[in-house]
């Protein structure tokens, strides 16, 4: 089941539906049907159960459809291309993220809730910055980079 739902054909059933029935493909694109709203026709599209399926491509994929106006996925495709033709990209390892050290196993942060915080808060915003930082440094995040960075070493993992 996993390995589908990280095929493509996987994310478009989890981000689009049923193919002839909910979108068809046009030009290479999604085109969802006419009155088609997913998170109404299945409740699992809201629940998060679509994280199964990878990321949601919605926001950086424009075969999918989104919620976002176009003009702003042109422009982060225009971003992307100008970093990847004229700038430097850093190397990303995914292999990290499977690493298990026991500070990091520990260490929990949820940015959804930072971001919330940051938005609905009245202080200047790098005092609110500064403050989350401070907190999760005295949770020990210093060390858990340290530890994480070591066995990623470990492992042969080098950026």
């Amino acid at each position: 089941l996993y390995d589908f739902l990280y095929s493509q054909e996987g994310r478009r059933l989890m981000f689009a539906g049923i193919e002839g029935v909910d979108y068809d493909m046009a030009d290479g694109a999604i085109q969802l049907r006419e009155d088609i709203k997913l998170g109404d026709k299945y409740p699992f599209y809201k629940s998060g159960a679509s994280c199964l399926a990878l990321w949601n491509p919605d926001s950086w994929d424009i075969v999918f459809p989104s919620a976002s106006p176009k003009e702003w996925l042109e422009l982060n495709v225009a971003r992307h291309n100008d970093a990847v033709n004229n700038g430097t990209l850093p190397k990303y390892y995914d292999a990290v993220l499977f690493l298990s050290t026991p500070l990091k196993d520990a260490f929990a942060w949820n940015a959804k809730d930072d971001l919330i915080q940051v938005m609905q808060g009245t202080e200047p915003v790098d005092k609110m910055i500064s403050d989350l930082l401070a907190g999760y440094e005295s949770k020990g995040y210093s060390a858990m980079i340290k530890e994480v960075n070591e066995a990623a070493a470990a492992a042969g993992i080098q950026p």
